[in-house]
């Protein structure tokens, strides 16, 4: 249950009780120490609260990073004080907070082999993470390989029966999902219709990610090959999101740094908005020159004023061809990649001769699934895979330091990813990303 404080007396109530608190005819009294105020928990024992209302906004969002709160982006004061009253301080970690792993030997990688119904029904973990790759009601039986006799499972359904059996499954996600949480739908671009539906049903934000998993077909004769997956980012409240990069093109990456200061070579940011979108408007005034952007800056005064003060600032003066303006300078040492799209075209589906080689029908690239869980989730957080199948979803968790729970009907599939995981402890070259994984504090006013 959500509790209130008091801006006077710093004690906590409910909603309806801080009401009366604050209606009753002797008002309540200051603590003698401005700064702190003791206030019970919910356990009886007395814990110290910062006084919230005295602190900038930028201490407040240290405050949320220090007690791993999430959703502070974009909140105005009123809303970071709302969310610290709002989440109680404690000593110990529940489902809905990061919880820092020193080692992956004390993580959890579990393969349950079950129906993901009768699972999930019974399950009682939070999820930061919930990543399914179901069938696709594709009218397939899939095999290890074409001269197996046995299937290793079917994927025929009516259109009918696939939108109940998959409501039922998004649902049971849904009810194990985190509040700060992500649940992603892996679908071919071909089958994604009756997956969009159900997840429209049950989440308000929805995301489309379009990964292209292959190069042209030159098998197809009647129609054009199919290289496009479609991922489903789902969410319905402020989710966990860590900003990940990829590696710029070698030869822009060489060419585009061609200015250089004392701390080294560097390109050039815009910082002005063009006609399509308005922004800050301010004029910043530099060896008696004045700078003005029609229809705003990108950054706010007070941030433009810093980066000038720490030599950031590329000024082109005005002349008789063009007008002044400024710039960001964007120094090589300090790129990390570029910003991740949501067009990815930069992992390859596997096949049997690579390092991550296909050991299972619908197996999917250690690294896409590297990148999802590193997007949505912190070292030490819970992933789940309902449909788990050769267990790809708990290699990423095992390379990228979380938790991983994981279901599948398939005995087989888990003795794949058992082997799989034995590979990976006895392997010399560990599997590796393309990305570089870190917190993301893009905001509107940074580039």
């Amino acid at each position: 249950m959500s509790s209130y404080t008091c801006d006077n007396c710093g004690k906590k109530f409910t909603k309806s009780g801080l009401s009366r608190h604050k209606n009753i005819k002797r008002p309540c009294k200051k603590e003698t120490d401005s700064n702190v105020t003791n206030i019970p928990t919910e356990q009886g024992e007395t814990s110290v609260q910062t006084d919230y209302f005295k602190k900038t906004c930028k201490e407040l969002i240290e405050i949320c990073k220090e007690r791993s709160i999430n959703g502070y982006r974009g909140k105005k004061k009123n809303e970071l004080i709302q969310l610290l009253i709002d989440t109680p301080i404690t000593n110990e970690n529940n489902s809905n907070e990061v919880s820092n792993v020193e080692s992956t030997d004390s993580l959890s990688l579990k393969y349950n082999v079950a129906n993901a119904f009768e699972f999930l029904e019974n399950d009682t973990n939070s999820y930061r993470c919930i990543y399914l790759d179901p069938p696709y009601a594709s009218g397939r039986d899939y095999k290890f390989a074409e001269e197996d006799e046995s299937i290793v499972f079917t994927d025929k359904f009516t259109p009918e029966k696939y939108k109940e059996w998959l409501s039922r499954l998004i649902s049971l996600c849904k009810r194990r999902l985190s509040k700060d949480g992500t649940l992603w739908f892996h679908i071919a671009a071909e089958y994604s219709f009756i997956p969009e539906q159900v997840l429209r049903s049950e989440f308000k934000d929805i995301e489309k990610i379009f990964w292209k998993k292959s190069h042209g077909k030159n098998t197809v004769k009647n129609k054009m090959g199919a290289v496009i997956d479609i991922i489903f980012r789902c969410y319905n409240a402020t989710p966990i999101f860590n900003l990940q990069y990829i590696p710029l093109d070698s030869h822009y990456f060489e060419n585009s740094y061609r200015n250089k200061d004392e701390r080294g070579l560097y390109a050039l940011g815009s910082l002005r908005f063009d006609k399509t979108r308005s922004g800050n408007k301010y004029e910043i005034i530099n060896d008696g020159i004045a700078y003005n952007a029609n229809y705003g800056w990108k950054i706010r005064k007070e941030e433009m004023m810093r980066l000038i003060s720490e030599k950031r600032i590329h000024f082109v003066p005005p002349n008789e061809k063009r007008e002044g303006n400024l710039y960001k300078k964007l120094y090589k040492t300090e790129c990390k990649g570029k910003p991740l799209s949501n067009l990815w075209d930069d992992i390859s589906y596997i096949t049997r001769t690579q390092q991550d080689p296909r050991m299972y029908p619908t197996q999917k690239p250690i690294k896409l699934l590297q990148r999802i869980i590193a997007i949505s989730t912190n070292k030490g957080d819970k992933v789940l895979d309902p449909t788990a199948g050769s267990g790809t979803t708990g290699i990423a968790c095992k390379t990228l330091e979380r938790n991983c729970y994981m279901i599948d009907i398939n005995e087989n599939a888990k003795k794949i990813f058992e082997k799989r995981l034995d590979d990976l402890g006895n392997s010399d070259n560990n599997v590796s990303s393309n990305f570089v994984e870190c917190d993301s504090d893009l905001s509107d006013d940074s580039i």
